[in-house]
């Protein structure tokens, strides 16, 4: 019985404590959140959220605004005017003094033209010029442009072998120049310069109208091969022959010298010889009457061994003849 009583007993005094135990971590959950350590996390967090609210209305409006100044910088708005480039030679300095009245300004219209080079525009371009900077809206007359703006010589890249610094020797007396003919002409490529392209070479630097000659431009490649018509007659067929290994190459050479008759050589002519049909740089031997009777003319006449030898005379009256002792 009373081991009956203490095990009850305990039972309910667990039971108490357990009971306790629950009501007080109730408690202590309830003061924890009645505490001002939760009540300053609680205003922490909401100011977070108020932060980051604030944050992406900012980036939206910085969005809203990065988009009006790019309409802006294509002249859809706030009066940016754009320029067109419609003239060969067109520099940001000359398209800055017409509009602006400055060609020093061409710094800050450059600032707004990061990809355009100040000197080597290309025909098409858009030039976008700042409002606070316009002087004029109208676009560039042609009395400006004939008085600012560089007249040309336009020459056709007609021969194998024509680079840029080549053209340039040839129509303006020095190599380097070809640094200016690119400013003058930034649509070319001046390591790849093609075969009926034009190129246009400011008046001011030209010494020579003559159009640039074959033999000038051949001459200056590595592998340059030329025969000279050296007697009457030479046909084209035999030349590549002797030169190509085939006479039906004679027509790839006519093509390659089209100013060439093809039909009638003359003495001193020079064609042109294609490296890749050459076979061999040895001259072609001359051949014909004039070698013929050169031959004849150093030829001496040489005395004939087969000369009969004078037989001895037989007397056949008189007196006897003896062999003298």
């Amino acid at each position: 019985m009373k081991v009956r009583y203490h095990f009850v007993n305990r039972l309910g005094l667990s039971g108490i404590l357990l009971i306790a135990l629950c009501l007080g971590c109730a408690n202590l959950d309830q003061k924890i959140a009645d505490s001002k350590f939760t009540q300053k996390m609680k205003d922490w967090r909401t100011s977070l959220q108020e932060k980051f609210s604030d944050d992406d209305d900012q980036s939206s409006a910085k969005g809203s605004s990065a988009g009006g100044d790019a309409n802006s910088a294509t002249g859809e708005s706030s009066g940016t005017l754009v320029h067109t480039v419609e003239r060969r030679g067109e520099t940001l300095r000359i398209i800055a003094l017409w509009y602006t009245g400055k060609a020093e300004n061409a710094k800050r219209i450059a600032k707004a033209n990061p990809k355009i080079h100040p000197s080597r525009i290309r025909i098409g371009s858009r030039i976008y010029l700042q409002p606070d900077l316009l002087q004029t809206r109208k676009p560039m007359s042609a009395a400006f442009a004939k008085k600012y703006l560089p007249t040309y010589y336009e020459h056709e890249v007609h021969w194998t072998g024509e680079t840029l610094s080549v053209i340039s020797k040839w129509y303006t007396g020095k190599y380097q120049n070809w640094k200016k003919l690119i400013n003058h002409n930034p649509e070319l490529n001046p390591n790849r310069i093609k075969l009926g392209q034009n190129v246009y070479i400011p008046k001011g630097l030209l010494k020579t109208r003559e159009p640039l000659p074959q033999k000038f431009a051949a001459k200056r490649m590595p592998d340059y091969f030329a025969h000279t018509v050296k007697q009457p007659g030479e046909r084209l067929s035999e030349i590549a022959r002797w030169y190509t290994g085939d006479t039906k190459n004679w027509q790839d050479i006519a093509k390659a010298n089209p100013d060439l008759d093809p039909e009638l050589l003359l003495v001193g002519n020079e064609i042109y010889i294609p490296d890749d049909l050459l076979k061999t740089r040895k001259p072609i031997p001359q051949t014909g009457g004039d070698a013929a009777e050169q031959k004849s003319a150093n030829e001496t006449p040489t005395q004939d061994s087969s000369t009969p030898e004078k037989k001895e005379e037989i007397q056949l009256f008189g007196p006897k003849q003896f062999p003298k002792s």
